[in-house]
């Protein structure tokens, strides 16, 4: 009952007791330094997509914000067609599941087209 209860101090609220700390970025442990952290180059993904999909007739990875962990990719192969939407962005995901699994990747867009 808020009646009963003392005071609180000025600008304490319910939200301010559930607050935890942010634990650091898995890259950021070990030896990393600061200058080196997020830089992801985006040609191992790409490898990975090409050695999945040696038919694509485009494929892009773009690093969207700089930091080496959200990127979009674009993917048209021929062996893509007749898939549905979902069964091609797993396909993707198949393609990824290292960097993903590792921490590597932490946002993926994912853009596909199945060409006949």
């Amino acid at each position: 009952m808020r009646g009963l209860e003392p005071p609180r101090p000025y600008g304490h609220t319910d939200l301010n007791r559930a607050r935890l700390p942010i634990p650091p970025h898995p890259r950021a442990v070990g030896h990393c330094s600061p200058a080196t952290i997020g830089r992801v180059s985006t040609e191992p993904l790409r490898t990975l997509l090409e050695t999945a999909f040696p038919d694509a007739t485009e494929l892009d990875v773009v690093d969207r914000t700089g930091g080496g962990d959200h990127f979009q990719v674009v993917v048209s192969a021929p062996s893509l067609q007749g898939l549905s939407l979902v069964e091609q962005h797993r396909r993707v995901y198949q393609a990824l599941a290292d960097p993903l699994a590792d921490g590597t990747i932490h946002e993926l867009r994912i853009r596909t087209k199945g060409e006949a």
